[in-house]
């Protein structure tokens, strides 16, 4: 048995408490979400409750591509134009990924204590069996 004041059992102490700490940071999940949609439901009993859709929000990445040809620069403007004018080709910034959706009666709603809003922002933090949310201000 190694004495507690050793060199040795300090380092191999230190050791793994840094590896506890590595683990601990792999269990801390976080992500930004927005509430996307908020609905009125009834659960199975007829009581009123609320659906509350979170979506994540993230940015993605602009990717420029530079036509090798003139006809491929000239259809990358037609469509550019069709995206701009048409609501039916969205240029995108942000991909919208489902990720929650809450299904609360209003009793479990209010002992919730978060007054969701339409396009507000939360951050997400899971972490040992619990979800954390937590309003992100401007």
């Amino acid at each position: 048995m190694e004495e507690p004041n050793s060199i040795l059992f300090q380092s191999r102490a230190f050791r793994k408490g840094k590896e506890q700490n590595r683990l601990n940071l792999f269990r801390l999940a976080m992500f930004r979400v927005r509430v996307n949609k908020i609905e009125s439901i009834r659960d199975l009993d007829g009581n009123l409750g609320k659906r509350v859709e979170l979506i994540e929000d993230r940015q993605i990445p602009h990717f420029v591509m530079r036509p090798q040809t003139e006809e491929a620069k000239v259809v990358q403007d037609v469509i550019q134009a069709m995206q701009q004018q048409l609501p039916v080709f969205p240029m995108r910034g942000e991909v919208a990924i489902p990720k929650i959706i809450l299904f609360l009666t209003e009793q479990e709603y209010e002992s919730l204590g978060i007054e969701f809003d339409v396009n507000q922002l939360y951050e997400i933090m899971l972490e040992s069996q619990t979800i954390q949310f937590r309003k992100v201000t401007a």
